[in-house]
């Protein structure tokens, strides 16, 4: 994954947010995160991402 990442769009992604990336693709979870730059994984790898950082994340104020 990182290095389809490097190579088809340049972006360095880092073990630990590929480890994280891999493992709610593969148990097709909701990826909760403050980092901005895992936002790709939404349209690339199919992921619904939530950025807690974001003011319309509206949807982690409901647990």
């Amino acid at each position: 994954m990182r290095r389809e990442q490097k190579d088809k769009c340049g972006r360095k992604l880092k073990t630990p947010d590929a480890l994280i990336l891999a493992t709610a693709i593969i148990n097709k979870l909701i990826l909760v995160t403050a980092d901005q730059d895992l936002q790709f994984a939404e349209f690339e790898y199919e992921v619904r991402v939530i950025n807690f950082n974001k003011p319309e994340s509206k949807e982690l104020r409901k647990f």
